[in-house]
């Protein structure tokens, strides 16, 4: 009953949608379930066939259907548990067949013994699948054709006429070609399964499913990840055709470096493409061989440019090379992956991740990411204040905001080497933003201006503006005394994005500065466009600013035309008297500095 719930459950449910439920119901009806359903209809209807020729008092053959239904539990065990030598087993079975119901001449029956001739495409197709079912399913229409032509020509005698025996034969070729038609389509779906499951569909190359598949059968594999620089923007500039002709591009280059040194690629994402090499061998030399391979792929996939409109597009790429050559159990692809963001934090072409080293820099992002999630969990995200001087009125005026991090040891950091583990991961914004409610409760009764620090992420990013949002509507008192210094050195090439962010704070009554003005990368059209309310001069320039001379040009030069423009300036790193004479002499607004105070978590 089980079987019988089951399988109406299969076809009243919505199967038929997708390929991959009909290939279910296909399994169950024909695969799964076809010859357990053929023993137990077998068994039932062998039962009832006897009580009623007995009860009908005609001439009772048990032995026929118990024949038959034993031949049908041989297949199902056959099919069961692989039983071996199965051709010979399936010849059988059809000379038995063949047999049984042409030797009905002898026993006198009539009652539709031709089913189980009817039933024999399926029988085979089950155990043999399409091509050797195919072959057998074949030989058995010949014979029964044979058997049929045989017994027009009077050759044979059988109890059945040539018109029902014809009828058979049409029938049996039906369910025959029926067979191999539904086989055929089983097989097609199936492959076609399992391409998407294991092959990426825009590259045809083997995705990350079948990575991780031929890694765990591999005996010495040593992963190489590749990554193609730049590789979302060229899509974006070439558009979506002439992206895909990119990625071809990208896939033959493969497949031309496959073909030479017969190893086998993946795609792993975007623009990111891995490569296995399976060593039979493990020995010191795999090192060197390991690091030859990866100057070699990385002089083939670089040494042709991608055309375009006749022009030439370089290709640049980083390589990050792992391998594991003992029981060490770690994820290879984290590894070549780990080597990967190192050859890109290093700007260098290749990085090999030699077996048990690991690299220093990133037990520290490690070690500062869980110092980072106690933080945030135990309120040890702490602002600190250090005054701004007003050069003309010489009072202190304004603070900048700046954070401090309260480790597990209650000790109290500077965040530098927080933040790069902070942009690597989503705590960056977690931190933010405790940053900002902070600052925003402290202030509500002072009457000071405070500066706080943005970077380009908090800028594109949509929360950020949200949360800026909700905070004034919280605060109004802050209204009109919060500055949002953006740090230069990580907006400078991305400033003529950011003109509508900057318009819409400015609506919500805050301020804007420009950190880290003057250093050689500065585009200073960019920044006066985006028509700041201060600018402050880079520290490196400002420290130095009393030894020389081409700094103090630059200065004072920057500072008129900064008055010119109605900008106010700041100097920071303000570490000394004769500092700040100079500063006072190019007139520029405000110092800060130790000279003027240290930060604090207060202000005075």
């Amino acid at each position: 009953m089980n079987i019988i719930n089951e399988l109406k459950s299969q076809i009243t449910n919505n199967f038929f949608e997708n390929p991959r439920y009909d290939l279910k119901v296909y399994d169950f009806l024909i695969r799964d379930s076809f010859l357990e359903l053929i023993a137990i209809f077998g068994s039932l209807i062998t039962f009832l066939n006897v009580i009623f020729q007995y009860i009908h008092q005609y001439p009772v053959f048990p032995f026929i259907d118990f024949i038959t239904f034993f031949m049908f539990l041989i297949l199902y065990l056959l099919k069961k548990f692989k039983i071996p030598h199965k051709y010979i087993v399936i010849a059988l079975f059809m000379i038995f067949t063949y047999v049984l119901f042409f030797s009905i001449v002898f026993f006198k029956r009539t009652n539709n013994d031709f089913i189980i001739i009817m039933i024999l495409p399926l029988a085979i197709y089950n155990i043999l699948g399409t091509k050797q079912g195919t072959s057998w399913s074949v030989l058995s229409v010949l014979v029964f054709a044979a058997i049929t032509f045989a017994s027009y020509l009077k050759i044979v005698s059988v109890n059945y006429s040539n018109a029902s025996l014809s009828f058979f034969l049409i029938f049996l070729i039906a369910i025959t070609v029926i067979s191999y038609f539904s086989e055929l389509r089983r097989s097609t779906i199936q492959e076609l399964l399992l391409k998407k499951m294991y092959y990426d569909d825009d590259s045809l190359l083997g995705n990350r499913k079948m990575l991780s598949e031929d890694i765990d059968m591999s005996i010495y594999p040593c992963l190489f990840i590749l990554k193609v620089n730049g590789f979302e923007e060229i899509n974006r500039f070439l558009g979506y055709r002439n992206g895909m002709a990119f990625s071809k591009f990208l896939v033959q280059r493969l497949n031309d470096f496959q073909a030479v040194y017969q190893m086998k690629f993946y795609t792993v994402s975007a623009g990111e493409f891995a490569m296995l090499i399976n060593f039979k061998r493990n020995e010191a030399k795999i090192d060197a061989e390991i690091s030859d391979t990866g100057e070699r792929l990385f002089s083939h996939f670089t040494e042709i440019d991608f055309t375009y409109k006749n022009s030439s597009i370089p290709v640049t790429i980083h390589i990050g090379a792992a391998h594991q050559l003992s029981s060490d159990k770690v994820n290879l692809i984290t590894k070549a992956g780990t080597a990967l963001q190192h050859a890109i934090d290093l700007n260098i072409p290749y990085y090999f991740l030699k077996n048990g080293y690991e690299i220093p820099m990133y037990n520290g992002y490690f070690e500062a990411l869980s110092e980072l999630n106690h933080a945030l969990q135990n309120d040890g995200i702490i602002p600190y204040y250090q005054p701004i001087l007003c050069n003309k009125t010489g009072e202190i005026v304004k603070y900048e905001c700046l954070m401090r991090i309260r480790n597990s040891m209650n000790v109290i950091e500077k965040p530098a080497r927080f933040l790069e583990a902070a942009r690597r991961t989503r705590l960056h914004d977690q931190i933010t933003e405790q940053m900002f409610i902070k600052v925003f409760d402290f202030i509500k009764d002072k009457d000071y201006m405070f500066a706080l620090n943005i970077s380009a992420h908090d800028i594109q990013n949509k929360n950020f503006i949200v949360m800026l949002r909700k905070l004034t509507e919280r605060y109004p008192e802050n209204s009109g005394k919060i500055i949002l210094e953006i740090i230069e050195s990580e907006s400078i090439d991305k400033l003529s994005e950011i003109k509508s962010f900057l318009e819409e704070v400015k609506i919500l009554g805050y301020k804007i500065a420009i950190d880290d003005f003057g250093s050689g990368y500065s585009n200073f059209t960019n920044i006066f466009n985006l028509e700041p309310d201060f600018i402050k001069f880079d520290g490196s320039l400002i420290k130095d600013i009393n030894n020389n001379v081409k700094t103090k040009i630059l200065i004072k030069n920057l500072s008129r035309v900064c008055r010119e423009l109605n900008i106010k300036t700041i100097a920071e790193f303000v570490e000394n008297q004769d500092i700040l004479d100079i500063i006072k002499e190019f007139r520029i607004n405000y110092s800060q500095g130790f000279h003027i105070g240290k930060p604090a978590d207060n202000v005075s």
